[in-house]
């Protein structure tokens, strides 16, 4: 991956991390749309690592913390290997 690709490849998920931890934490219409717009900025590794944390990890002893945590470090790999 160039060093380009890779700036904006950083940038994106920065910004859609950062846009789902931020969203729901504001109760009005613009909280919404940044949390909506970070989902639409992770995918498609983030549905993936939701299915693959959900499948391999609910009934274990992982508590949620982590399992948000893993997804995450999921998405993003995901993210950078579809790259």
């Amino acid at each position: 991956m160039s060093r380009r690709a890779l700036t904006i490849f950083t940038v994106v998920q920065v910004v859609g991390v950062a846009s789902i931890w931020a969203g729901p934490h504001w109760k009005t219409d613009p909280g919404l749309a940044l949390f909506s717009f970070g989902i639409i900025l992770l995918q498609p590794g983030g549905l993936a690592a939701v299915m693959l944390v959900e499948k391999l990890l609910w009934m274990s002893r992982v508590t949620l913390p982590q399992m948000t945590w893993i997804e995450l470090v999921l998405t993003v790999a995901i993210n950078a290997g579809l790259w």
